[in-house]
C-alpha cells in the first residue's frame, strides 16, 4: 500500500510536470503572445476611452447646470420685461389723460381770455 502510495505520488508530480511544460509552451506560443499582446492593447484603449467619456460626462453636467442657470436667468428678465411693459403702458396712459387735461386747460385759458378782452 505504501508502494501505491509513491507511485501515485510520483505519477502526480510527473503529470504537474507536464502540465507546467506544456503552460510554459502555450505561453511561449506565438498565438497566445499575440492574443495577450492584442488584449493588453484593447484593455488600454478601453481605460483611454473610458476617462475620455468620464471627462465628456463631466462637462456635460457643468454645460448642463450651466443651461439651467441661463433658463432662470431669462425666465427672471422676461418677467423683469413685462412688470416693465406694465409700467409704460400705465405711464403712457396716464400721460395721455394728463395731456389731454392740459389741452383742455389751455383752451379754457384762450376762452377766457377771449372774454376778457370782449368786456
Amino acid at each position: 500500500m505504501l508502494g501505491s502510495f509513491f507511485e501515485l505520488a510520483t505519477f502526480y508530480d510527473q503529470e504537474r510536470s507536464t502540465l507546467v511544460d506544456k503552460a510554459t509552451i502555450f505561453k511561449e506560443s506565438k498565438p497566445y503572445l499575440k492574443v495577450k499582446e492584442h488584449l493588453e492593447i484593447v484593455l488600454r484603449v478601453w481605460n483611454e476611452k473610458s476617462k475620455e467619456l468620464s471627462t465628456a460626462i463631466k462637462s456635460l453636467e457643468k454645460v448642463r447646470n450651466k443651461v439651467k442657470k441661463l433658463k432662470a436667468r431669462r425666465d427672471a428678465a422676461k418677467q423683469e420685461v413685462e412688470e416693465m411693459e406694465y409700467k409704460v403702458s400705465a405711464t403712457e396712459e396716464e400721460f395721455h389723460k394728463c395731456s389731454g387735461v392740459s389741452l383742455a386747460t389751455t383752451n379754457a385759458s384762450n376762452v377766457v381770455e377771449k372774454k376778457k378782452q370782449v368786456l
